[in-house]
Parts: C-alpha cells; structure tokens; sequence
C-alpha cells in the first residue's frame, strides 16, 4: 500500500508545477533531485533551464507541448506506480483548473492515461478523444491565475493558503466555478486515509459529481455516487439526498451499461485513482464538449 506521507509529497509537487505553469514558466527538466519539500512547501534551487511563456496569450500547441513534456521529470519515478500518478494529476489540476486539465491530458499522446493501470474492456470507450477543455479560452485562464495567484498562493513563503478557498470561488468567473469545485475537492482528498472516512468530505464529492452532470460529465458524475456510496455504506440523510439528485440529473443521458459494470468494478481504487479513470471516460465518450 502506497504510503501516506509519499501521496501528499506528490500531490504538493504537483501543485508546484501548475503554479510554475500559471506564472508561465516552462521548467523542461524539473527533476525530482532537484525539489524538496521544506515544512510542507515544494522548492527547487535548479531555475537555469526554465523558459518563460506570455501567460495566457502565448499559450499555443506548442506551448501546451512543452509544459506536458514538463510533467515528464517530476513523475518519472513513479510512473508505474497509479496511486502516485493519480496523487500528483490531482494536486498539478487542483492548481491548474481548465488548463490544468487540458496540459495533463496532453500525456496521452505519450500513453500515460488511467488506462495504463485500470485495463480498460477493449471494446467499451470508441468514440475519438476531445479536449477536456477546448482551446481559445485566454480570459478564463487568465481569470483563474489571477484568482490563485493573487489570493489562493503566498509568494514568499510558496504556500497554498486553504484559508483563501472560498475567496476563489467567489471571484472567479461562471466558466471557473467548476474547476474552484474541483480544487475545494482534490484539496480535500489530500490526505487520503484521512478524508475517505468523513461525511464532509462525502458532501464536498456529492455536490461536486451534481455540478459534474450538470456540466456533462456524466461518468465522472456517475463514478463519484458509486464510490461514496461504497465508502458511506450507511443510509444518511445528506447522501441519500444528493443520491436521488444526481440519478435525477443523469436520467437524460443514455448512459453505457457496460461503462457503468467497468466503473463499479473500479471503485475499488482509491478516490483520486478513480477520478481519473472516470474523468478518461468522459473524454473518450464524450461527442460534444462540455460547457466550459
């Protein structure tokens, strides 16, 4: 079993890279040797190779290339291990939000996607892949740095300031609000052992699987009802409610028998491993792109 205190270091060094990322600096080889972690906070001393990018105008294919690629030395350690990985996806899109997505999607045209550890039915996901975010959204992504960089991260201390999250949910704009729901989330998966085991953390995963269908990420939707139902395994007043909330949202979809039997084998990973999957589902499923 992964240990603990090994998910939270990655989470943290994810959420470094995406803040590296939102500065628009491009660090092509931030190797893990070159990092450390000093009373919870992620520093490096090795800048010398770092390219800077006009964030978020110069943001291109071939800057969304090269801040992929980035991702590349940090995991290259952990790249066969999926409690790892998912720990670090979760804190590098926390940070990120929609272009956090969009880069760490990036990976699989290199072949890292949940699939490499959940083997995935042959014949359940057909339809081509799309952008988990489209491309051409300068002003979110220019709202969403402003809401972390000015409020969210301490620059002097390198910090991410918990305190901060419901100013950033407040201040960014409509198309963000689901990507300030993710962070809320993730951040609250941190440290795993701890939070699969609270209803706070089961209301927090509720309501952000009900802003999922309402976006059109039904599995997402889906896989999240099905593992806090697992992990509750009590009848709570609460869950039940956003139980019969969420069913309602999804009735509309045709969702795939077949996809839901592959999601229910798959709650038996953990949450931040499970995210993932479904989050690779919707994108291969998905015909049109979701809003925002």
């Amino acid at each position: 079993m992964t240990n603990s205190n090994e998910r939270v270091k990655y989470f943290r060094i994810g959420e470094f890279a995406a803040i590296m990322m939102l500065k628009g600096a491009i660090h092509p080889d931030m190797q893990e040797d070159n990092l450390g972690i000093r009373n919870g906070v992620v520093v490096t001393n090795d800048f010398a190779d770092v390219k800077l990018f006009d964030y978020p105008e110069g943001i291109n294919a071939k800057v969304v290339k090269q801040l992929a690629d980035a991702l590349f030395p940090p995991t290259e350690r952990i790249l066969k291990d999926f409690s790892l990985m998912s720990s670090f996806r979760a804190g590098f899109i926390a940070i990120g939000g929609s272009l956090g997505r969009r880069i760490f999607d990036e990976l699989e045209k290199n072949g890292v996607n949940s699939f490499c550890y959940a083997k995935k039915d042959a014949d359940i996901l057909k339809e081509p892949i799309l952008d988990s975010v489209s491309a051409g959204m300068s002003n979110n992504y220019a709202d969403w740095q402003k809401a972390i960089m000015e409020n969210l991260f301490n620059p002097d201390t390198g910090e991410i300031i918990l305190g901060a999250l419901p100013i950033v949910m407040t201040s960014v704009c409509a198309d963000n609000k689901y990507y300030a729901d993710q962070l809320i989330l993730l951040k609250a998966c941190e440290e795993l052992d701890r939070a699969e085991n609270e209803l706070t953390f089961w209301i927090t995963a509720l309501h952000f699987a009900c802003e999922s269908a309402k976006r059109g990420y039904v599995y997402t939707a889906y896989g999240i009802l099905r593992k806090i139902l697992h992990l509750c395994g009590k009848v709570l007043p609460p869950v039940v409610a956003y139980h019969a909330k969420i069913e309602e949202l999804l009735e509309e979809h045709n969702l795939s028998c077949a996809i839901k039997e592959y999601i229910e084998k798959c709650t038996e990973y953990d949450f931040l491993e499970l995210f993932w999957i479904v989050n690779d589902i919707d994108r291969h499923t998905q015909k049109n792109p979701p809003t925002a």
